[in-house]
């Protein structure tokens, strides 16, 4: 039985699927499997891992395109490893990522379910480090995942295979955030821990690509029903939930609907000045609105330092 099961779901990414599989194969620890769940790709995915060649890698195809969280389930019901680590079709581990994954996560309890670690975020069109992001959460987690609203990335971690056996796997009813509902699951009966050391690099799209704003907003109105006990004991946290979720309705182009969420989110809070600014900004207008965002988004991109000559760390 190998140490460590590695998940890859992948869905049309034969051009860069073997950047991420040479990546595993690449890795210091040896004592691991990959299993490559297909999610009915038409793309020549299958001969693409067929010409990787490498016995330790399991192929899974999908007949029908099932979405992400099915693909990644479908790997974990075939991964025969104590650990299961997780890596996207378009990230890419360092060479030491396992190692010191597995050497930090053997000298802990059983009551710590997953580790995660740091990662570099990469421009993909120009392969420039935009940042250093180190985890900062440890511990019972559940709480604080909920009020800052995300994790690390999903490339990041490493999780004990028994943990699925008790809180189950990916819930495929979200759209989108499947794997923050999963990391929730965990912390709510397993403490988490970190490698504080930089490891994977995680390539970003440019921001003004279309984004699934559908998805996203279903993915976030899934969030807060399913846990929405926390969110009314602490009614802070929830404005700044509404208020995300409000931005993602105007950049949708669904203005009324994101001004009635901005309001939700004053009612729970009302020095939510960002929510009064989305109000005032969206009554500009949807073109307005949008172009606010993707001045802001290119401007963070265009200052950011590269880590290479002066290291900038954010933590989550």
């Amino acid at each position: 039985m190998p140490k460590v099961s590695i998940v890859i779901p992948t869905h049309n990414r034969a051009a860069i699927l073997r950047r991420a599989i040479v990546s595993v194969l690449d890795q210091t620890f040896k004592d691991f499997e990959v299993v490559i769940a297909d999610d009915a790709s038409v793309d020549g995915t299958c001969e693409t891992v067929q010409s990787i060649g490498d016995r330790r890698i399991k192929y899974v195809r999908h007949s029908d395109n099932r979405g992400v969280s099915a693909a990644r389930n479908s790997a974990i019901a075939n991964a025969a490893g104590e650990y299961i680590a997780f890596l996207d079709d378009d990230d890419e581990w360092l060479p030491d990522k396992l190692r010191h994954q597995i050497d930090h996560i053997d000298t802990l309890g059983r009551n710590v379910g997953a580790i995660s670690c740091g990662n570099y975020e990469v421009e993909t069109s120009t392969n420039r480090v935009l940042a250093e992001i180190r985890p900062s959460l440890k511990g019972e987690i559940f709480e604080n995942l909920l009020t800052q609203g995300f994790f690390s990335r999903t490339s990041t971690v490493l999780v004990r295979a028994s943990c699925f056996q008790r809180v189950g796997v990916f819930d495929t009813a979200f759209r989108y955030g499947e794997d923050f509902d999963m990391w929730l699951r965990i912390a709510r009966e397993y403490a988490f821990d970190y490698v504080a050391k930089p490891l994977v690099r995680v390539y970003l799209q440019p921001s003004g690509l279309t984004q699934n704003y559908e998805a996203i907003i279903a993915g976030a109105e899934a969030e807060l029903k399913k846990y929405h006990e926390f969110y009314e004991q602490n009614p802070r946290v929830h404005s700044r939930r509404l208020e995300r979720l409000a931005t993602y309705y105007c950049l949708a182009g669904n203005l009324r609907r994101g001004r009635e969420v901005f309001r939700g989110a004053l009612a729970r809070d009302g020095f939510a000045t960002k929510s009064y600014a989305g109000i005032a900004l969206s009554l500009l207008g949807s073109r307005v609105f949008s172009g606010y965002f993707a001045a802001k988004n290119r401007f963070a991109e265009a200052v950011a330092p590269d880590i290479s000559t002066g290291s900038r760390q954010s933590t989550v």
